[in-house]
């Protein structure tokens, strides 16, 4: 095996290059045969690369806490990759040069620096393993620069602004609204600048880059600032009715889709120049989302008719919007006196629930009904169900026909009137005691019988107090709540169950209770259905003992189907016994598992099978194995 060995170093490495040659005059063992002596040459030794050509035009470009370099060849050289050297030069002593990284390309960007401090660096060009000489020295100083728009203000509504910026050593700036294209030429960094920001309202970007003393330039700073020129009110309005009382909160909503604006309502003879709000209080849904509301309550006294609400807006940057008003004219008036409300009177069986309310009269000259009010908790108000209502002034009571048994209403009676204003009056309560069952169900026949299963179904109950379904079953008849549960069903709609899992050929009863909230139940009528018969198991027949010239006995082992009615013993002096062969015996016992047969005659052959026979009206036969035996 052939041990090759080459190495390179840094030329700023002299104790490594001693400790090299120390090893050297010691000498490589090689593996096998063969040992190769190592390379000592430095590939950044200028020497080596005497013939490469010297990169010209190195320019370099300082930001925060980065240098940036940027080079060229002289025309018609080239190379495969460039290193790059750096020293700080600024330390009570200075760095020496060290290499920072090896690339292929002619620009290198230096992010492990430090703003404020002064390096130095320069730039050699390799080819096949070798460097030749360097750069001269080009320094940096990086630093943070920055700009600041019309003073860091957010929004500006002049296209014109005033750039300012504090940079040491600057003598040139340049700006552009794009970062990597600076067309306008150098002017004299005096501390600020004026630019004419580009047309159309929106986020502006302004980036600057400055020459500094020592010939270098910064990398690219920048700030923004919204150009915003015109204000525009996009709706304006009111929740609810046109026509509002004294008292009543009036929600107004201004859509502007700009934030940090002053918007105002004005409503004459209620509201004078009112500010809107859009920081998330006092009836703003959201803040900082361009969209001025408030909840504004109307003063007691006030009366307009058909005044137009008016909505005025000045945005951040001082645009004034163009007034708007409302699409409803607001109409403030009196609301109408309310009625008292008596206890309510509930029905007693045999009458249909209900609860009879009764009221003051209402004298309001505009009247238009009465409302009734009902909510099964506290408060009810006119957001509440509406029970019914009434338009003659002079019919003061109204019966509640729409209650459910077992639970409490409370009510109000509210007058309205022609403008649609009205006034609640005080609240009732009242408990609509459970006193009736509900009416029972119909459960029909069932439509689908199988083996294992029924199914069943049943009408709909029309309880308004509806609380369950409860299926009963049993196999004898005169179904009641005390046998098994099958199911409990909560769902109204929900009027079928399929009972599965049944035992074959048995008969089953049912019937269906409704249960009401109260605990009250009803039932249903009965009905009966059969499962479909299957054929019983066999029995096996086994061979015939006790053998005489007349008679033999046959025994056979006990049949287990719960549905048994009978056995059958067939007899045929040919070996296909059948059901119409000769009916030895028939018994009823499932326990009488043998029979002697004394009908024989000697010296013949006979054939036997015993047939198991089960209940019903569609009753099946299953035959056991055929035997035979001779009588001497």
């Amino acid at each position: 095996m052939t041990q090759r060995t080459s190495i390179h170093w840094s030329a700023a490495a002299p104790a490594v290059l001693a400790l090299l040659a120390i090893t050297a005059a010691g000498g490589f063992t090689g593996c096998d045969t063969e040992t190769e002596a190592p390379n000592f040459a430095n590939p950044l030794d200028p020497a080596l690369g005497a013939d490469l050509p010297v990169p010209d035009s190195l320019s370099v470009a300082v930001g925060d806490h980065t240098v940036r370099l940027a080079w060229r060849l002289p025309p018609g050289e080239a190379a495969d990759e460039y290193a790059v050297f750096r020293r700080r030069i600024d330390a009570d002593t200075p760095e020496p040069e060290r290499l920072l990284d090896r690339i292929p390309d002619r620009a290198y960007t230096d992010r492990g620096v430090r703003s404020g401090r002064v390096y130095a660096y320069r730039v050699a060009a390799g080819a096949g393993g070798r460097f030749g000489p360097r750069t001269e020295e080009i320094e940096a100083r990086p630093g943070l620069f920055t700009i600041s728009i019309a003073g860091n203000d957010e929004v500006t509504r002049d296209r014109e602004v005033f750039v300012a910026y504090a940079v040491p050593g600057a003598e040139a700036v340049r700006l552009s609204e794009e970062p990597d294209r600076f067309t306008e030429p150098w002017r004299a960094a005096t501390g600020q600048a004026s630019w004419m920001l580009s047309p159309g309202d929106g986020l502006k970007t302004l980036y600057a880059r400055f020459r500094l003393e020592d010939a270098s330039e910064t990398l690219p700073v920048f700030d923004t600032i919204r150009l915003d020129t015109r204000a525009v009110i996009e709706s304006f309005s009111f929740d609810g009715s046109r026509v509002r009382a004294p008292g009543e909160v009036i929600r107004f909503r201004m859509v502007t889709g700009e934030p940090h604006g002053q918007a105002r309502v004005t409503v004459g003879g209620v509201f004078a120049s009112v500010p809107l709000f859009d920081d998330g209080s006092a009836g703003d849904a959201t803040a900082g989302d361009g969209i001025y509301e408030r909840d504004l309550t109307i003063p007691p006294g006030a009366s307009v008719e058909n005044e137009a609400a008016r909505g005025s807006f000045v945005d951040l940057a001082g645009n004034t919007a163009t007034e708007v008003s409302a699409p409803l004219l607001l109409t403030v008036r009196r609301l109408p006196l309310p009625v008292a409300l008596l206890p309510p009177e509930v029905a007693d069986p045999p009458d249909a629930p209900s609860a009879t309310l009764r009221w003051s009269y209402s004298s309001e000259s505009a009247f238009q009904a009465y409302r009734i009010y009902r909510a099964e908790s506290a408060p009810v108000d006119s957001t509440s169900e509406l029970a019914g209502s009434v338009t003659r002034a002079l019919t003061l009571d109204f019966e509640d026909s729409g209650v459910t048994e077992g639970r409490r209403y409370h009510y109000r009676v509210y007058v309205q009137d022609h403008f649609g204003r009205e006034s609640g009056s005080n609240a009732v309560e009242a408990l609509i005691p459970n006193l009736r069952p509900p009416k029972p169900v119909t459960l029909r026949a069932p439509n689908a019988v199988s083996t294992s299963r029924i199914a069943l179904d049943w009408t709909e109950s029309a309880e308004r107090d509806f609380r369950v379904y409860r299926l009963y079953r049993n196999t004898t008849g005169a179904v009641a709540d005390d046998d098994p549960l099958l199911v409990e069903i909560d769902d109204r709609t929900t009027t079928s169950w399929d009972d599965a899992g049944l035992r074959e050929n048995t008969r089953y009863y049912y019937r269906v209770y409704v249960v009401d909230q109260g605990g009250l139940t009803a039932r249903s009528n009965e009905v009966e259905a059969r499962t479909r018969n299957e054929a019983p198991a066999a029995v096996t027949l086994h061979a015939a003992t006790a053998i005489d010239s007349t008679a033999a006995t046959l025994s056979w082992s006990e049949s287990q189907a719960h549905d048994f009615a009978f056995y059958r013993l067939y007899r045929d002096e040919i070996p296909t016994v059948t059901t119409g062969s000769t009916r030895a015996v028939e018994l009823d016992q499932r326990t009488f598992t043998s029979f002697r047969d004394t009908e024989l005659e000697s010296g013949k052959r006979y054939y036997y099978r015993v047939f198991v026979v089960d209940e019903g009206d569609d009753a099946k036969a299953t035959g056991s194995n055929t035997i035979t035996l001779e009588t001497p």
